[in-house]
């Protein structure tokens, strides 16, 4: 194959095509062609950033803790329930003669007390479940208010993923 003597390029067009294939693509050219695009999702992402920072919080941590401690404020009713029996049981066992020997009105004076403690603690627990469900029922409405924020706001935590990726995409490596 003759070469045009003008061409300063002496390669063969097989060796061209070589050369060319050889060649690390500039994968950079969008970048530089796009800038407003960059500096649009730029400002989406601050924007959105912004808008994120003046949401309700997240309440269902809050949530979850209130649940653990309303299971824990009724298991402490039922082991307070639980003793009171126990007590009153043995209260019954020692019988109205419990007050001929003094050992026996001791012992009774004893489970008299652990009776009486047995009723705080029921009332305690019974106060802590009113309270822990009080605060459950709140959080449930915390809840629904952040649900409807986000919609409200078009989901941002979703659209600022989505601007992350695409600022990968175009070769930003800013903060994220």
């Amino acid at each position: 194959a003759a070469r045009d003597p003008r061409s300063a390029d002496q390669r063969s067009p097989e060796r061209e095509v070589l050369d060319a294939l050889r060649r690390q693509p500039d994968t950079g050219f969008a970048v530089h062609d796009a800038p407003s695009q960059i500096e649009r999702l730029l400002a989406e992402q601050a924007a959105l950033r912004n808008t994120l920072n003046h949401r309700p919080r997240d309440p269902r941590p809050a949530l979850r803790q209130a649940e653990l401690a309303l299971a824990s404020a009724h298991q402490d009713l039922y082991w307070s329930n639980h003793r009171l029996e126990a007590a009153e049981k043995r209260l019954a066992e020692l019988g109205p003669l419990s007050q001929l020997r003094r050992q026996r009105r001791h012992e009774k004076t004893s489970v008299l007390d652990q009776i009486g403690r047995c009723t705080d603690d029921i009332q305690r627990a019974e106060t802590n479940i009113a309270g822990c469900q009080r605060d459950l029922d709140e959080l449930r409405g915390e809840v629904n208010q952040r649900q409807e924020w986000d919609a409200e706001h078009g989901w941002p935590e979703s659209r600022l993923r989505s601007v992350d990726t695409e600022l990968a995409e175009l070769g930003h490596h800013g903060l994220h």
